[in-house]
């Protein structure tokens, strides 16, 4: 078995937002995982609220980068 190396994962979804257009507003986040699957783990762990329209924007090591530059850690996703 091969162990996977650390990536960073930038997503994208709608929450609830009375003072946005049409009651939404579209939210990023980034989250540093060992894989997709991992990540929207930590999303549903980290961010509260509907996670509705969840959708994976981009992923690699440039996102790795910003999730880093932004004081995240392994296995940790926050809202930017």
């Amino acid at each position: 078995m091969t162990d996977l190396a650390y990536t960073g994962f930038r997503f994208t979804w709608d929450r609830p937002d009375a003072s946005a257009p049409k009651g939404m507003a579209q939210v990023q986040c980034l989250v540093i995982a060992k894989a997709l699957s991992d990540a929207r783990r930590i999303l549903e762990d980290t961010v509260t609220g509907s996670s509705r329209g969840l959708q994976l924007v981009k992923s690699g090591p440039d996102v790795l980068q910003a999730a880093k530059a932004a004081g995240l850690n392994e296995d940790e996703g926050g809202v930017q």
